[in-house]
């Protein structure tokens, strides 16, 4: 024979319900009393038993939502830090509660021009410091297309730096090719900010311009397109690069062979690229041998270390330079999958969509002109 249940009183919920101060401890700390008591609720037990308790529910009042957003700088400060008086505010808005609640903190916002950008920007050394301490002008910036204009003094600074880098990296090597395979990434910078030439003035066996006859000559001295791609990676590419045949034309007298790819021989080959597109392009047999034997994960730890090294200036600083977002924003372009897997991305969009309407406004403005 089943025990008969608990038959429970008023007087037990009571007793239960007087343990507690809000309802969400009662249930909790109790949870069959307060379902009892509120499966009573139509005889008003439930009533009853929160009488005593205090209301966890914030009642908000026009002062309550003055108090709190004064504590903020912006709406979007305000918006983040404390969305239930946010949005209590903007629920009265009939009433005028959000526009009295933000009268400072549009102020805050409107008060910057281009001109007073451009003097909050001359205080700091690197846009991250920028956008840290001075959030409001930052996002006018970046909003009005201004990235360029303002840290004009920070890529100046930053180029120096740059450049002080790669000459004191290009002095350990004696040859590009040794500089490009022992620090893929300071090399890179050198290539992408034009001091390729002044870093390398020292180096032996460096050729400016690539012609037919100096990649033939380059070509001949390998066997095949892999030893001269990693040998000689200028000439390769120059012949590559070439609409006219000239990597036919250099590689005709290469031996075709089957590699047998090994986890070291991929590795070897991910290393002549920064991004996993760019090599899965160029490489396609080494991503394939890669793929089918599952040692993507090693390599692409590899090419996480590459992104681990980038920069938000850096970031910034490339997405300044273009005013087209589908443009920027490709697989193969390392600072575009550094800004994505950082989550920097929306607000180098936000830089490129400042850059576009800039942009549209001037066009605008000379067709009038016209």
């Amino acid at each position: 024979m089943k025990p008969a249940c608990k038959q429970w009183l008023l007087k037990e919920c009571l007793e239960s319900a007087l343990r507690y101060n809000t309802r969400g401890a009662w249930q909790k700390g109790d949870r069959r009393a307060y379902a009892i008591a509120y499966s009573k609720k139509e005889k008003g037990w439930f009533e009853q038993c929160v009488a005593h308790m205090e209301s966890s529910i914030t009642r908000w009042t026009f002062d309550l939502c003055l108090a709190s957003a004064k504590k903020f700088n912006t709406i979007s400060e305000w918006r983040s830090h404390d969305r239930d008086a946010y949005y209590a505010a903007l629920r009265n808005k009939d009433k005028g509660w959000f526009d009295k609640c933000t009268t400072h903190l549009k102020y805050a916002y409107a008060r910057h021009t281009d001109a007073s950008c451009i003097r909050s920007a001359l205080k700091y050394s690197s846009r991250e410091e920028w956008k840290n301490s001075d959030l409001a002008a930052f996002n006018y910036a970046v909003k009005n297309g201004l990235m360029k204009k303002c840290c004009k003094h920070i890529v100046d600074i930053y180029r120096a730096n740059i450049l002080k880098e790669c000459k004191l990296s290009a002095l350990e090597y004696q040859t590009r090719i040794e500089w490009r395979n022992g620090d893929k990434r300071t090399y890179r910078f050198a290539i992408y900010y034009g001091f390729l030439d002044e870093c390398t003035q020292h180096m032996t066996s460096f050729r400016k311009d690539h012609t037919l006859e100096s990649c033939m000559a380059s070509a001949k001295r390998y066997t095949t397109k892999m030893d001269w791609h990693n040998e000689d990676y200028l000439a390769y590419k120059a012949a590559q690069k070439n609409k006219d045949g000239w990597l036919e034309k250099c590689t005709a007298h290469m031996d075709v062979i089957n590699i047998i790819w090994t986890l070291d021989e991929c590795m070897a080959s991910a290393r002549n690229f920064i991004t996993i597109s760019e090599w899965r392009r160029e490489e396609p047999k080494a991503y394939a041998a890669a793929s089918s034997n599952r040692w993507l994960d090693a390599i692409y730890r590899y090419f996480n270390s590459l992104l681990d090294t980038i920069t938000f200036d850096e970031c910034i600083q490339d997405a300044a330079d273009f005013d087209n977002w589908s443009e920027w924003a490709k697989s193969d372009n390392l600072f575009y999958v550094a800004a994505k897997s950082k989550s920097w991305a929306f607000i180098c969009k936000d830089v490129i969509i400042g850059n576009t309407v800039q942009k549209w406004n001037k066009n605008k403005n000379l067709k009038r002109a016209d």
